[in-house]
Order: structure tokens, then C-alpha cells, then sequence
């Protein structure tokens, strides 16, 4: 019982939903993403075209005007719904050892306080696409190298020296069997 009262004082919270449709907005295109990154059909060049498609629409969503949309919808509901509105939390003062007598930093609205939440979870959804999917990394370079050896059926002496187990001659007649075989 306890429990269950603890939830719904949680869900009666307008905050509560705001940070719920945020996330839903959000996860869902990276939710997209994730299907087509486990796709059987997934090449490396087309996740890496996913990952920059995803990265665009999370840029789209970054303005002021879609969170302020998100807002009003949110206000709707808390209305609807007879909810608690969303407020700013509390500003708790830091202990003496770290004050340095000067004022915490105080949003002056409502909005602008979640705003800021709000941009700094899409920017950090781009910073992780960003560096888990760098184009100049390594790995995922030799990866794109691979496909498009595989894809043209043109041996790259430069990858296959960096494999010592491949032959460059069988790879060849293998690669056109390959290709022959898939166009």
C-alpha cells in the first residue's frame, strides 16, 4: 500500500508527465534507430546514414518553439487531468565549505528551467551518436572499408593486410562468386 500511494503521489506530479513526454518524444527516435540498426538487412554505410537521419531529427527537435509545444501540451493535460502543476524544485543552498557567498543561478520561469533539462538531454543523445558512430575511428573504418570491398568485389590490398588470414587471390575469385551470386 505504501508503495502503490508512493507512485501515484509520483504520477500526480505535472512534472511527472512533462519529463514522460519529453522522454517518449525522444526515445522514440532513437527507438527507430535501434530497429534499423538491428535490421538483418543493416549495412555499415546505412547505420552510419541512420545515425546522421536521427541526429538531424534531434537537432529539428531542439528549439525553443517544440519545447514550448511540449509545454502546452503538457499544461493541457495537467488541466485535464486535475494535476499538480509543474514547478521549479527548490534551491538548495550548498554547505559553507563550497559557498562562496554567491547566489545560486535561479531560473525565472517554469519553462526556462526545463528547457535547459531538455536540451541538454538531446544534446547528449547527439554527443553519444556522435562518438559511438565516428566515421574517422578505426574500427568503424575498417568496417566501411570491408563493406565496400564486398559490395564491389575489388580486392583492397590496404584491408587485406591488415587480415593475414586472407588470400588476395582466392578473395578475389571469391568476392565475384560472391557478388554473382547476390545480384
Amino acid at each position: 500500500g505504501v508503495k502503490c500511494r508512493g507512485l501515484l503521489v509520483q504520477f500526480n506530479k505535472g512534472v511527472t508527465v512533462l519529463i514522460l513526454k519529453i522522454v517518449v518524444i525522444i526515445f522514440s527516435v532513437i527507438e527507430q534507430l535501434n530497429q534499423s540498426l538491428q535490421a538483418e538487412s543493416a549495412t555499415v554505410s546505412g547505420m552510419i546514414a541512420a545515425v546522421d537521419a536521427v541526429i538531424v531529427e534531434l537537432r529539428r527537435l531542439r528549439t525553443d518553439e517544440r519545447f514550448h509545444s511540449i509545454m502546452l501540451d503538457t499544461s493541457t493535460f495537467i488541466a485535464r487531468h486535475d494535476l499538480d502543476e509543474v514547478d521549479v524544485p527548490r534551491v538548495r543552498r550548498p554547505s559553507r565549505r563550497y559557498d562562496t557567498d554567491s547566489d545560486a543561478h535561479v531560473a525565472p520561469s517554469v519553462e526556462e528551467h526545463y528547457r535547459a533539462a531538455y536540451f541538454e538531454v538531446i544534446d547528449n543523445a547527439i554527443s553519444q551518436l556522435n562518438e559511438r558512430f565516428d566515421k574517422e575511428s578505426p574500427g568503424l573504418c575498417t568496417y566501411l572499408q570491408l563493406e565496400t570491398m564486398l559490395i564491389s568485389a575489388v580486392v583492397d590490398r590496404t584491408v587485406c593486410q591488415k587480415y593475414p588470414e586472407l588470400n588476395e587471390s582466392d578473395l578475389s575469385i571469391q568476392l565475384q562468386m560472391f557478388r554473382n551470386q547476390y545480384q
